[in-house]
């Protein structure tokens, strides 16, 4: 469209506040342990 000017030159793009990781380990645990840290259902 214009003369000289590459693609995506002139075009400002923040740039990347993460990467992304090729496999992502996810820990499980249960809901009782989310309960027991907010204290949930004490009285």
């Amino acid at each position: 469209q214009y003369k000289g000017l590459k693609e995506a030159e002139g075009m400002f793009y923040p740039r990347p506040r993460a990467i992304k990781l090729s496999s992502l380990e996810v820990e499980k645990r249960p809901l009782g342990v989310y309960e027991s840290l907010l204290e949930v259902g004490t009285v």
